[in-house]
């Protein structure tokens, strides 16, 4: 059973930077001599403050997460290596535990080939938890090992990538704050991704689960 598939089944089931700048001048003025105006010394008024960031807040029986930082693509994952795209696998995933948190699609759709099959059964699912108010907690994935048996390109110049995937358990909530639904945790999510290493890259044509 997939994260993939697994999903799309329940959901059948359920349907600033502000800089302030100040500035103190003046004259002392004398009967034959003008004397420089003192220095007045640095004031809080004065002093650019940066913007603080906003505190990532997870998700709660109390409503969705807020401020979620956006999951980063490793230098290690942008290289056409064994290891290289093994450490893409782990970056996939946490754009789609971030897809799950978020609702937001973007960062895993920008990673996947339009011909991702698997994508494009999750999308609907996740998105549709995330809308009128709806909310999910947990789902982290987790990419627990992966196995490339011969990194060589295929027919297609696709390689194949075999991962073990753990996620957590999850609880659907509606707008009104009730708990529609857990999932519980999965720790033996077998995975096949095929991908592509293109204009210096590395893209999920499609994942899908064995078995």
């Amino acid at each position: 059973m997939t994260v993939l598939s697994t999903h799309a089944r329940m959901s059948a089931a359920l349907v600033a930077c502000a800089l302030a700048l100040a500035a103190c001048s003046g004259s002392a003025a004398g009967t034959d001599t003008t004397a420089p105006a003192p220095v007045a010394p640095p004031s809080a008024a004065g002093t650019a403050t940066p913007s603080p960031t906003a505190a990532y807040k997870p998700a709660s029986a109390e409503g969705p997460a807020e401020n979620v930082p956006v999951p980063k693509m490793p230098e290690a994952a942008k290289k056409k290596s064994k290891e290289g795209l093994k450490a893409f696998v782990k970056y996939w995933y946490q754009t789609l535990s971030y897809a799950f948190e978020t609702g937001d699609m973007g960062p895993l759709m920008a990673t996947s080939g339009k011909g991702c099959k698997g994508c494009a059964r999750i999308k609907p699912v996740i998105e549709e938890w995330h809308t009128d108010g709806k909310w999910l907690i947990g789902g982290e994935l987790s990419v627990v090992g992966s196995v490339i048996e011969r990194f060589e390109p295929a027919a297609d110049g696709t390689y194949q990538v075999v991962s073990q995937v753990r996620q957590q358990a999850m609880e659907y909530y509606e707008a009104n704050g009730n708990l529609k639904q857990r999932a519980k945790e999965s720790a033996a999510i077998i995975d096949v991704m095929t991908a592509e290493f293109v204009e210096g890259a590395w893209r999920a044509n499609n994942v899908e689960g064995m078995g």
